[in-house]
């Protein structure tokens, strides 16, 4: 559970924790700089359940950074991160372990709402996995709250890649398919919080990050995928791109805004223009 000025919220969500079924776990709290009484009251539970453990940054990381930095202080089969804005239901971690534990090729477990008829969980490779979240439904856009990590795979993947900030998730997921299966989990074991102070509402940075992690996967990672195939993702990437700007640009009427955007993405008006035609 990493946190940031949660007071509101921070203590229904280790409550939630403290109710699971399962209970072979531990919690790790990493504060990342709180300035009102986030640390104080993760620190009251500590002192109740020595299975919570509370650190405190020295300085702000941010949010991924301060995800891997969590982690490293995990000693557990399986990482569930839980924010500390949202709840875990009680039978939440249970059902996640008992899930993953049918699959022992698997790295990862994602919530998914579009298969939630299913009734059972169910593990896809990683070829198939990839092809049909480019090719057909994308399945892997899922925050880590939606999820469940096994940690050996999280290691050897040397966790979240920082450098795309608020997508990191999403290039995570897609990371971690690469390197075994994925199970889909079809019911919801959590509870997701919404409001104004939630990292999901900058809109700007989803638009420079989602360009800058696709573009990284099509260019430089080892993706199941045919040449050809490959090279129609970065086609319609331009494409999507171009079409994002000129909404981004009705949205907010400020050039300056998505020159900003462009700048940040490395991206041309000759590329912006050419993406209309793809």
């Amino acid at each position: 559970m990493t946190a940031y000025n949660r007071e509101s919220f921070i203590a229904e969500a280790i409550e939630s924790v403290l109710s699971s079924t399962y209970d072979n776990w531990e919690l790790i709290i990493v504060d990342d700089g709180s300035v009102d009484r986030t640390v104080s009251i993760a620190k009251e539970f500590e002192k109740k359940d020595d299975r919570i453990k509370v650190y405190v940054n020295e300085k702000n990381l941010g949010d991924y950074p301060n995800r891997n930095k969590a982690a490293g202080y995990a000693k557990g089969k399986y990482l569930k991160y839980l924010d500390s804005d949202d709840k875990i239901f009680e039978d939440g971690l249970e059902y996640c372990v008992t899930e993953m534990e049918k699959f022992p090729n698997a790295s990862l477990g994602l919530v998914t709402f579009k298969k939630m008829e299913l009734g059972e969980s169910v593990a896809v490779s990683s070829k198939q996995v990839i092809k049909d979240h480019f090719f057909r439904e994308p399945s892997l856009g899922i925050g880590p709250t939606g999820s469940i990590i096994r940690r050996k795979y999280f290691e050897l993947n040397n966790g979240f890649d920082t450098r795309f900030k608020v997508a990191s998730d999403n290039y995570f997921n897609i990371q971690m398919a690469m390197l075994g299966d994925i199970v889909f989990l079809p019911y919801q074991f959590f509870y997701y919080r919404e409001h104004d102070g939630q990292e999901i509402n900058n809109s700007t940075s989803y638009l420079v990050h989602n360009f800058l992690y696709s573009k990284e996967l099509f260019n430089n990672s080892n993706l199941p995928l045919a040449n050809q195939e490959v090279s129609f993702l970065k086609r319609k990437l331009q494409k999507r791109h171009s079409i994002n700007l000129m909404r981004f640009l009705l949205k907010t009427k400020s050039i300056k805004d998505v020159t900003s955007v462009m700048r940040s993405t490395n991206y041309s008006y000759l590329n912006f223009l050419r993406g209309f035609f793809y």
